[in-house]
């Protein structure tokens, strides 16, 4: 088995002081060469380079996605470099080493508690669904749209929709229980999309901080159909956006959280 350093560096968002996330290590690195530069490090152990690059960038992936969702913001990065450590190899001179280049604009300093979701988050990714895979997809999407705040608004609702959706059966359970002769064409009428979020904030234990916001949210999203068939623009502000990306989050963490 050899060993690697893999080197990258980072868009998005960095940490005030170093840190260290399901086996990379986060830190600012300041050079008279480059100037400051956000970079992400790690260390493989595999077969070969090749076995160790793919490793590496799936680790990395994984890292990204979940302070992603736990920041609010998309990270990006580009593996620059891989040193082997190998101590054999090492002594031999016969050291592989991939060099890559680019350089990655900063973005701005998270808070330290952010670290604890991202570690929570990156622990809940290793055990997706179907369903959580999609709602994730959904959601990093409406991260990477941010500046176009009607595409990032209907992709944060749909990670909302595609799990609110997934427990219809526990809806129509419920309904049943208050309409005893419920036929299934009264339950389509009833189930709407406000019935069905609401519904799913009740499952996961979110109503008391969430619940507040379905009616408006939902009356957004209907919107969105009507100027559809109008050929016309919603103007959406950063906090309904906001306030969609919050409850999508809150969903999908719940949702994992099952798994």
């Amino acid at each position: 088995m050899r060993s690697w350093i893999f080197e990258g560096e980072i868009r998005g968002d960095f940490p005030k002081e170093p840190i260290e996330i399901g086996g990379c290590k986060l830190e600012v690195v300041e050079s008279e060469e480059v100037g400051s530069r956000y970079v992400g490090s790690t260390r493989i152990e595999a077969e070969s380079l090749e076995q160790a690059d793919k490793i590496a960038e799936e680790r990395f992936k994984g890292v990204f996605k979940a302070l992603s969702i736990a920041v609010g913001r998309r990270f990006e990065f580009e593996i620059l470099s891989a040193k082997e450590v190998t101590p054999q190899r090492l002594r031999e001179k016969k050291i592989d080493v991939i060099y890559r280049t680019t350089i990655f604009p900063f973005g701005k300093p998270f808070e330290p508690n952010v670290l604890d979701e991202a570690k929570e988050i990156l622990h809940l990714l290793q055990k997706p669904d179907e369903y959580s895979k999609k709602a994730l997809d959904y959601f990093t999407r409406g991260l990477t749209m941010r500046r176009w705040p009607s595409e990032a608004y209907l992709n944060f609702f749909k990670a909302i929709e595609l799990i609110s959706d997934k427990f219809i059966p526990e809806l129509k359970k419920k309904l049943k229980g208050k309409i005893k002769d419920l036929e299934d064409s009264e339950f389509k009428r009833l189930a709407t999309r406000k019935r069905r979020i609401e519904n799913v904030l009740e499952i996961f234990n979110l109503n008391r901080q969430l619940k507040k916001d379905v009616r408006k949210l939902v009356k957004i999203r209907n919107e969105f159909d009507v100027a559809h068939a109008l050929i016309e623009e919603i103007k959406l502000n950063n906090k309904d956006v906001d306030s969609c990306m919050t409850m999508a989050k809150q969903i999908i963490i719940s949702y994992l959280k099952l798994l």
